[in-house]
């Protein structure tokens, strides 16, 4: 599930808690399924780009992730 919400002109971002965590839940579910009874011995995660996800101490997000590569408001030209 890939979503992006654009709340104005220039900005784009993701629900970080409900998009990219419930993903990678469905495919950490999907592998361990898939080994079944064999042990997995390792897990890796990595990402297209540098997004901004702020996060409390309990690290859930405070806000929706600023999405890296599309969203232009630190460029000068984006509006509120």
């Amino acid at each position: 599930m890939s979503v992006q919400v654009t709340p104005h002109p220039g900005w784009v971002e993701h629900d970080a808690e409900t998009v990219w965590w419930a993903d990678f839940l469905a495919v950490a579910k999907e592998l361990v399924d898939a080994a079944g009874d064999h042990r997995i011995a390792g897990l890796a995660v990595s990402g297209i780009g540098p997004v901004l996800l702020p996060a409390d101490a309990d690290g859930r997000p405070l806000r929706p992730a600023i999405l890296y590569g599309v969203d232009t408001r630190a460029g000068g030209g984006a509006t509120k």
